[in-house]
């Protein structure tokens, strides 16, 4: 997932500068250096921060609001491109090295998706938004819902089926359960696409088994 990247111009300035450093509950967060700079920022939703503090000690409060205070910088050479997503780093972690380094995790973990410990082992099958179809409008084209419109048959067929015997038996027992074609599941393996509604839809919004990563380049 590409990150977003914020160019701060023209009214963005003048409001920047009418703002000046920002305090986040006694963290000051100085925005001066981000004026006329495209800017690399990054943020925890405060609903999830509200409900982390829960548990944490409310002794301690200006510790903990600079731990999930926000993050913002000129982008330079060493900006990530990408967001990582990976669920194994625990919220434990990040407070660990947060009581190391005494800074945002939003800063320390710069370029991962600081809220993929909250979401479960699967950052795309553990999601709710595969449960049942989310978009319910028609499409004005074909007047047809997402979960009826299948992807095009050239982006399938570029997934091919796994040549080694026993990868292949594997995929050809996923498709027949779920009924869809081999093709078809190792589209749902492939680790770039998020999974697509029209074959959610097919094999009954359930989590499919997938192919590992390894797999797939093995293909």
């Amino acid at each position: 997932m590409n990150i977003s990247l914020t160019l701060v111009a023209g009214e963005h300035a003048r409001r920047f500068q009418d703002i000046g450093p920002r305090a986040y509950s006694g963290v000051v967060i100085d925005y001066e250096k981000c004026l006329n700079k495209i800017v690399y920022y990054d943020a925890l939703p405060f609903d999830l921060v509200e409900l982390v503090s829960e548990g944490l000690d409310p002794n301690q409060q200006y510790l903990n609001h600079l731990m999930f205070s926000p993050y913002a910088c000129p982008v330079d050479a060493d900006t990530p491109k990408k967001l990582t997503h990976d669920p194994s780093l625990s919220f434990d972690d990040m407070k660990k090295q947060f009581s190391r380094e005494r800074r945002s995790i939003c800063s320390i973990f710069k370029g991962y998706d600081d809220t993929a410990c909250f979401m479960g082992e699967d950052m795309v099958w553990d999601s709710q938004m595969i449960k049942k179809p989310v978009l319910v409008n028609l499409s004005r084209r074909s007047g047809k819902l997402i979960q009826d419109i299948p992807p095009l048959r050239q982006i399938v067929e570029k997934h091919s089926v796994p040549t080694q015997k026993k990868r292949r038996q594997k995929v050809v027992s996923t498709a027949n359960t779920y009924n869809l074609s081999p093709e078809e599941v190792v589209m749902l393996s492939n680790p770039h696409l998020y999974p697509h509604p029209y074959l959610l839809n097919k094999a009954g919004w359930v989590s499919i088994p997938r192919l590992k990563t390894a797999e797939l380049i093995a293909n």
